[in-house]
């Protein structure tokens, strides 16, 4: 005679909060043909957004980080500039670059008051030195121009 034993492990659903939302939404079904209208230059870009910029820009746009652990310094930066509340220390994390990309997120998302630059960026009002970069069409793509 053959005796089952079963446990019962409550199953439950992660949420997705502002870093995971961050590091990994690539945008995906978004409108990307704004990329072809941008002048040649460097991207700030979460990782998994960066691959698709990367995959997508035909070389005119180099991207900051992609989801491979040697960008890992990038990706620090990239964490640092949206989790820095001093604008001084963003603009020093993003000197060197022409534009900032990430994808739209819901807004309240757990953990987005840690990263201020998100947080502001989502609601529209991005600070000084960061001039959103008009598209036909709404897209979940978000592209700033830093000033220089």
């Amino acid at each position: 005679m053959a005796t089952s034993f079963y446990f019962v492990v409550p199953f439950e659903r992660k949420t997705t909060d502002a870093f995971d939302h961050l590091l990994w939404n690539d945008c995906k079904g978004a409108d990307f043909s704004l990329l072809a209208t941008l002048p040649p230059g460097q991207v700030m870009t979460p990782p998994a957004l960066g691959l698709e910029i990367a995959r997508r820009s035909q070389d005119s746009l180099t991207v900051s980080s992609v989801p491979f652990h040697r960008a890992a310094p990038a990706i620090g930066r990239v964490l640092r500039a949206f989790m820095s509340s001093s604008n001084n220390e963003r603009n020093a994390l993003l000197a060197g670059f022409d534009y900032l990309a990430v994808c739209r997120a819901p807004l309240g998302l757990v953990g987005s008051e840690k990263m201020p630059l998100f947080d502001a960026i989502m609601t529209g009002s991005a600070g000084p030195g960061l001039h959103p970069v008009s598209s036909v069409k709404q897209s979940d793509l978000i592209v700033l121009r830093i000033e220089k």
